[in-house]
């Protein structure tokens, strides 16, 4: 038998991240924030419940009350991940909207975003298939029966690791090719505290980067073994799902901490090239083609002065971490 004692302990520590997504919600309500972020705050509390519920059914197996609750517990694991990939998906999609605003508006093709489009369509695929779990696994199932169930589908379970996987390591790489470029953008912008903003978007990519490698190396090692009971008997694998949780519900909820105005974002047009100063007179003017950069978008605040019509990117802020970006630092 293997031991589940790590569960208890995770169980307690999924149920204090749950109320703080769950406090995050009701705030974007009370607040009136914008739907979509409100709509995603709820998905992360749906994930961080789902996998309340897997701890919940890890218990021990003399636990009469958790016996019974496993094949419930695992299929709400899938729905954790597919909810938790559903957020990772929103900050990429986010992050390549804003590379790609200056892009478009230069005349570059539309198309420029097909690789988000893609990913998108990836996760939604993705999502589709790990929600119908919960009803193709047995109810009330205790942990020995749902396992005898999974080694009896071996070749369904295998086609839902696949898809799982491929849309991880999609993730993982749209991931970090989008944080590095976003990276560079920071870096060639003319924002105060520059470095400090550099050094969060590092943060961010390595800890999205590092939440799906945790998630992938526990499901392609349970895709080797020739029994299911790898799920559940390798106590390393308990704290890899909730580090990898945990990583997500921390990197969104910071990175969706700005409180969304009534108005969308202004983009501020800001070249990103030199500046020449004529000589004698006190005026200078910067050289170089104008570029709609994202990085100098930045959220109306309440007292802010009135502004031309905003430009909406997705219907809110697109620059949702950069705390630094203040009105009145816009160069």
């Amino acid at each position: 038998m293997c031991t589940t004692a790590p569960a208890t302990a995770l169980l307690v520590l999924e149920a204090i991240t749950a109320v703080v997504v769950a406090w995050r919600v009701a705030y974007h309500v009370r607040i009136g924030s914008h739907w979509r972020r409100t709509t995603l705050h709820l998905v992360l509390l749906l994930a961080c419940i789902g996998r309340l519920v897997f701890w919940l059914g890890l218990r021990e197996d003399d636990d009469t009350t958790a016996a019974h609750g496993f094949a419930i517990g695992l299929g709400l694991l899938c729905v954790a991940w597919a909810a938790t990939y559903v957020c990772v998906t929103e900050v990429v999609v986010q992050w390549s909207t804003a590379l790609a605003a200056g892009r478009v508006s230069h005349g570059q093709p539309a198309c420029a975003n097909v690789g988000a489009h893609s990913l998108v369509a990836l996760n939604a695929l993705h999502a589709m298939t790990l929600v119908v779990c919960p009803i193709l696994l047995p109810r009330n199932a205790s942990r020995v029966e749902t396992l005898r169930f999974l080694d009896a589908h071996s070749a369904a379970v295998r086609s839902i690791a696949i898809v799982h996987i491929a849309t991880g390591v999609a993730n993982a790489i749209a991931t970090t090719v989008v944080g590095a470029q976003l990276q560079g953008r920071v870096g060639a912008s003319t924002l105060r505290h520059k470095d400090r903003s550099q050094r969060m978007t590092v943060l961010f990519t390595l800890s999205l980067v590092l939440a799906l490698g945790l998630d992938l190396g526990f499901l392609l090692t349970l895709a080797v073994r020739s029994s299911a009971d790898a799920l559940v008997c390798a106590s390393h694998a308990i704290p890899m799902i909730f580090v990898s949780g945990l990583l997500v519900t921390t990197t969104f909820l910071y990175l969706m901490r700005r409180l969304l105005p009534k108005t969308p974002a202004r983009l501020v047009t800001s070249p990103i090239e030199t500046a020449r100063c004529d000589a004698g007179s006190s005026q200078c003017y910067l050289s170089g083609r104008q570029t709609s950069n994202i990085l100098h978008s930045y959220a109306l605040e309440d007292d802010a002065a009135p502004s031309p019509p905003p430009i909406a990117i997705m219907g809110h802020p697109t620059a949702i971490f950069m705390s630094d970006v203040r009105r009145g630092h816009v160069v």
